[in-house]
Order: C-alpha cells, then sequence, then structure tokens
C-alpha cells in the first residue's frame, strides 16, 4: 500500500469522525462531546467545514492525485476557515446568540472592523474567500466564466434564433343554438311528506316509551331498583313547530325559477327535475341542455350565489344514480331539528341496537341516526357555539330513550360543571366501585383518573369473561347467560 493511500485512510476516518462529533455528540461518547464543544467555542459554525475539507483531501489521495503546492493549499484552506468564521460574526451580529463565528470570528471581526470599516470588512472576507476556494480546488477563474457562459448561452442563443412562425389560425368554435327553457313546474319531491312538518304519527307513541323488535336484554348482574323501571315516553318532548305546506311550496317553487333565470342569464340552459326541501339547505336538481358542461356551473358558483342573494351554494356534479346535477341552496328560514321527529321515526324505532343515537336530519330532510356499537370511539369536536353541547346531549338522550339502567350505563365527566348536571340524578350513572346511591357526575380530575383506571380493570375483566364463552362482546354474552 501507497503512503498516500495510509494517509488517505487516515483522513477520510478521521474526517468521518468529525462528522459523527459534530451531528452526535449525545452519541459520540467523551471525546465526540468534548471536541464539539471546543471547536464550536473556537470556530463557531464554521467548524462545520472541517470534515468536509478532511475528507476531500483523502479522497484525492485515496485517488493517487498528487497535490502540488502543498503548503499553499494549506494556507488557502485555513483562510477559508477564517473567512467563514468572521463571515458568520459579521452576519449574526444583531441576533441574540453573537457566537455564530466563535472566538476567531468574532475577535477577527473587530479588528477588520476597525480596519476597514463595516461594508469594508464584508468585501474583504468575501474575496479572501472566493480566492481561497480557487486555490483550494485548482479552478481557474476562466474555467468558472466558461461554466457560466455554457450554463446561460445556449438558452439565450435559443431564443435568439428561434425562426419567426407565422400563427396558426385557430379553428372555429361551433356556438351550439341554445336550447329552449321549458317553464314546466318542478315536481317537489315526497311532497306528502313535508320535511319540515310530521304528518305521520310517531313510530312508537306510548307511556311504555320504546320497545325495540329484539329481545330483551339481561345484564349479568340485574339491579333491583331498575326492575320496575319504565322507559320515558316520547310525548315529554315538545312538538316541532309547524309550517304552513303551500306557503313553503310556494317559496321553493318561486326560488327555482329564479335559478332557472339567473342560469339562463349566464347563458346556460337547465329544467328543474326536482326539488328536495331540508331544514337548512334545499337542493334542487336540474337538468342541462345536450352540449353543457358541468363545469360551467361550478365555475359559476360565487356569481350563481350573488345573484340567489346568498352566502354560498353547493353543487354536486353529477348526483350518484341520476343524470342531474345537485344545487344546494340555504333556505331563507331554516328551520330548528328538533330530537323528537328523530327519536320517532321509523328508521330509529325500528333500530335493534341500543347504542343508536340521533344525529339530526340530512340535507333532504330525512332522519338520521347511527349506532354507536362498531364505532365504538367517538370524538366531537367544532368551533364555539357550532353545537358540540347540544350533540351530546342529543346522543345521551337517545340512549336513555332506548334503554334502561341494567342496559346501558353512563360514566359522567365535567370538569366545567356546566354541561352535564341535569344528568346528576338518571338511575344509569355508574362508577367501578361505588353504590349507585354515592355515583354522581364526576367534576374533579383526579376522581376521573381513577375513575378511568377502574374502568379499564372492569373492561379487562370483561373481556377475560367473553374469551371463557368464546364470545366477541356483550350480546353474545348475554345471550348465553
Amino acid at each position: 500500500m501507497k503512503r498516500n493511500d495510509i494517509r488517505g485512510f487516515i483522513l477520510l476516518t478521521v474526517g468521518i469522525l468529525f462528522l459523527w462529533f459534530l451531528f452526535y455528540p449525545q452519541q459520540a461518547g467523551f471525546l465526540g462531546l468534548y471536541t464539539r464543544k471546543y471547536l464550536l467555542i473556537i470556530f463557531g459554525r464554521a467548524s462545520y467545514i472541517f470534515p468536509l475539507v478532511i475528507l476531500w483531501i483523502g479522497i484525492k489521495l485515496l485517488f493517487n492525485k498528487k497535490l502540488n503546492n502543498t503548503n499553499l493549499k494549506l494556507v488557502s484552506d485555513i483562510l477559508i476557515l477564517w473567512s467563514l468564521c468572521i463571515i458568520l460574526s459579521l452576519a449574526t451580529e444583531d441576533t441574540p446568540d453573537k457566537n455564530f463565528g466563535g472566538f476567531i470570528g468574532k475577535y477577527s471581526e473587530i479588528g477588520v472592523k476597525k480596519i476597514v470599516g463595516n461594508f469594508g470588512g464584508w468585501v474583504l472576507t468575501l474575496g479572501v474567500l472566493i480566492v481561497s476556494v480557487f486555490l483550494t480546488t485548482g479552478i481557474s477563474f476562466d474555467d468558472f466564466s466558461g461554466f457560466l457562459s455554457k450554463l446561460f448561452k445556449p438558452r439565450k442563443r435559443k431564443l435568439l434564433s428561434e425562426p419567426e412562425e407565422k400563427p396558426k389560425e385557430l379553428p372555429k368554435v361551433i356556438v351550439p343554438k341554445p336550447v329552449e327553457i321549458k317553464k314546466e313546474e318542478p315536481e317537489i319531491l315526497n311532497k306528502q311528506k313535508e320535511p319540515r312538518i310530521i304528518k305521520e304519527k310517531p313510530a312508537i307513541k306510548s307511556e311504555q316509551g320504546f320497545q325495540t323488535k329484539e329481545k330483551k336484554r339481561e345484564s349479568s348482574k340485574p339491579q333491583e331498583n331498575t326492575a320496575k323501571y319504565e322507559l320515558p315516553s316520547p310525548e315529554l318532548l315538545d312538538e316541532p313547530k309547524k309550517v304552513e305546506t303551500q306557503v313553503v311550496e310556494d317559496e321553493l317553487r318561486g326560488c327555482a325559477d329564479k335559478l332557472i333565470k339567473t342560469l339562463a342569464d349566464f347563458d346556460i340552459s337547465a329544467t328543474i327535475d326536482s326539488i328536495n326541501p331540508g331544514p337548512v339547505i334545499t337542493r334542487y336538481d336540474i337538468i342541462l341542455a345536450p352540449g353543457t358542461k358541468v363545469n360551467s356551473i361550478i365555475n359559476l358558483s360565487n356569481d350563481i350565489a350573488l345573484t340567489m342573494k346568498t352566502e354560498s351554494i353547493r353543487v354536486l356534479a353529477p348526483i350518484p344514480g341520476k343524470s342531474a346535477v345537485g344545487i344546494e341552496i340555504p333556505n331563507p328560514k331554516q328551520a330548528i331539528v328538533g330530537i323528537k321527529d328523530i327519536i320517532t321515526s321509523k328508521k330509529f324505532t325500528e333500530s335493534k341496537s341500543l347504542l343508536n343515537f340521533a344525529i339530526g336530519k340530512t340535507t333532504a330532510g330525512e332522519p338520521f341516526c347511527d349506532d354507536l356499537a362498531p364505532m365504538p370511539h367517538l370524538l366531537i369536536a367544532g368551533s364555539t357555539g357550532s353545537g358540540k353541547s347540544v350533540c351530546i346531549n342529543s346522543i345521551i338522550m337517545s340512549l336513555l330513550f332506548r334503554a334502561k339502567p341494567d342496559e346501558l350505563k353512563f360514566l359522567l365527566i365535567d370538569p366545567k360543571r356546566l354541561e352535564l348536571p341535569i344528568y346528576e340524578n338518571i338511575p344509569h350513572l355508574y362508577v367501578p366501585g361505588k353504590k349507585p346511591e354515592n355515583v354522581s357526575v364526576i367534576t374533579d380530575a383526579k376522581e376521573a383518573a381513577n375513575a378511568l383506571k377502574l374502568l379499564v380493570k372492569v373492561m379487562e375483566h370483561r373481556y377475560k369473561a367473553f374469551a371463557k364463552k368464546a364470545v366477541r362482546n356483550i350480546d353474545g354474552y348475554n345471550e348465553l347467560m
């Protein structure tokens, strides 16, 4: 092995070690920690140039390249490091951390500024850095300028030498003849079942409350004080406000005519296919004339909203299962969705799950509910005043109207002490290890943490019981008991 090869390997090893010391001091041991510390104190951030210079020299030695003018290159390497220290110190003199250039950069900066001033210090230091880089790399100024000329000349030559081409004739645009708008009265969907008016009797109305279709579930440990418990009746809830059907229909037809005229003003021919009224918005299903692009409506959403005197509209293009485009427009008078409308609907009453809860109504005015069991985690988020508390109360009320205390338990935590005190005396409250008469809504943080820990133990105990019976959930377990 040649002497240069040995030197090259040594320099590569030292360079890699310096990189390790500088970037991973906590994993580099005692030597690496203190080496990095003193390098940064002396040279500041410029000390990161050390490993790169050492690696570069080692690679040149390994490839058998003779280093001519070794002393000159060594001096140029030192000047590069020195000038970088000064530049970092000059650039960060107004920052809280003034040690970017290290000890050398700080005091060299003071000396240079006394001799040539601040601006002169920048000029002198940058000049020394550029000359030192040329000496170290062996690149001449001619080579550098030639590289720049090759980089920019081809593009310039191409731009100057492009022959002038005659502009191509644009293809003639064939404008289709506008289709006449048929002024037909739009058919209102669910005319007999107006979303804002309850025309049908509630699915279940009795003093006995709700009775689901599935057979009665019995817990493994029924409570004596809940044996005669009766579910609350939906009659306890307030009736929703009624709206005159004819007035609603007239408003919807007037809005539909205005929408068609608005589209015609933008040269879009369309007819109303159907109207789907909801409590907050109404969806107007329109059929576009042949040759009309759907994007033409999407691109005009803001203009249509301005003409319709509403904040915004939403375009459904196309509606799944239909060859129509839906335009959702906010209602001038938004209806309040009452929980009674949802829990008396067939979708809610015919559900077999005890954890089925009311959510609200769809944009088409249909009752919407869901089952908590397959989730089973639920996060309710929103801005202030967006309805988080209303949603939580709706969920709790939905479950109270369906499940008895021996079928469902609540562990309620309310640190604010404002949202859940109304449920203080319900028999469904549960805290592991406490008697039913001593259970209340938890408001203390430490008590809440302890209750949750106990609840985890209850859950683990249930999992073991499920495993012994080879069942996956509490429904399967109750069927075997």
